[in-house]
C-alpha cells in the first residue's frame, strides 16, 4: 500500500515537472519570439505550453502552467516590464481573453480524460466480464459433458439390467412351464393308475354284486366304470397337451 502511494505520488510530481518544464519553454519561445511579436498579441506564445499542460498533465499542472505563463508574460514581455500591474483597458482585455481561453482548453481536456480514463474502465470491466462469461461458458461445457457421461453410463447400465431382467424372465417362465408340465405329467400317471385299479376293483365289485342284487347293484357299477373311464380319457387329454 505504501509502495503504491509513493508510486502515485511520484507520478504527480512529475506531471507538475512537466508542466513546469512546458511553462520554461513556452516563456523561452516567447523571448525569442519577442523582437517580431513585441506586445501586439499578448500571450500568443505561451499557450502551446498551456495547451500541452492541459492534455499531458491533468488538471493541477495545466493550472500551475496558466498561472506562471500569465506571470512570465506580464513580469518580461508585457509593459511595463518588470512589474505585475495590468494598465489600461485593452491589457485587462487581453488577461480575460487569456484565462477564458485557458479556462476552455483546460476544462476541454479534463473532460477528454476523464472519458478516457472512463473509457478504459469501461473496457477493462468488460473485459473482465467477458473473461468470467468465457469461463462459465467453458465450465458449462464441463458440467453438460459430465452429465451428458453419466446418463450415458446409467443408460448403459438400464440397458444391461434390461437384458439381464429378459432373461431372468424367460428362464422364469420356462422352468413354470417346465414344472406345470412334470405336474401334469406325474397327475396324469397318478389318475391313470387310480383309474386303473378304479376299474380293476369295480370289475370285481360288480360280478360280486350282480349275484347279491342283480338291478340295483349293476346300475351303480355301471356309473362307477362309466366315471373311471371318464376320467382315463382326461388324464389322456392332458398328457396330449403337455
Amino acid at each position: 500500500m505504501n509502495l503504491r502511494v509513493l508510486h502515485r505520488s511520484d507520478k504527480r510530481s512529475g506531471r507538475y515537472i512537466l508542466a513546469v518544464v512546458a511553462t520554461i519553454v513556452g516563456l523561452g519561445l516567447r523571448g525569442t519570439l519577442d523582437p517580431v511579436l513585441g506586445a501586439y498579441v499578448p500571450y500568443l506564445a505561451v499557450l502551446p505550453a498551456v495547451i500541452f499542460s492541459a492534455w499531458a498533465c491533468g488538471l493541477g499542472p495545466s493550472v500551475l502552467a496558466t498561472v506562471l505563463c500569465f506571470l512570465g508574460e506580464q513580469y518580461w514581455f508585457v509593459p511595463p516590464y518588470r512589474t505585475l500591474a495590468i494598465v489600461g483597458r485593452a491589457e485587462v482585455a487581453g488577461t480575460l481573453v487569456y484565462f477564458l481561453v485557458s479556462a476552455v482548453v483546460v476544462a476541454l481536456a479534463e473532460v477528454n480524460r476523464r472519458a478516457t480514463a472512463m473509457l478504459a474502465v469501461s473496457n477493462q470491466n468488460l473485459e473482465h466480464t467477458s473473461e468470467e462469461l468465457r469461463s462459465s461458458h467453458e465450465e458449462l461445457e464441463w458440467r453438460v459433458k459430465e452429465r451428458t457421461r453419466e446418463l450415458q453410463d446409467k443408460n448403459s447400465e438400464l440397458v444391461t439390467q434390461t437384458d439381464i431382467i429378459r432373461d431372468l424372465s424367460g428362464r422364469l417362465l420356462q422352468m413354470q412351464d417346465e414344472e406345470r408340465r412334470h405336474i401334469a405329467r406325474a397327475l396324469h400317471d397318478s389318475l391313470g393308475q387310480i383309474a386303473t385299479s378304479i376299474s380293476m376293483n369295480l370289475a370285481v365289485l360288480n360280478d360280486e354284486v350282480q349275484r347279491l342284487s342283480p338291478p340295483t347293484a349293476a346300475r351303480r357299477s355301471g356309473a362307477l366304470i362309466s366315471a373311471a373311464v371318464v376320467c382315463r380319457r382326461i388324464c389322456a387329454t392332458q398328457r396330449y397337451q403337455y
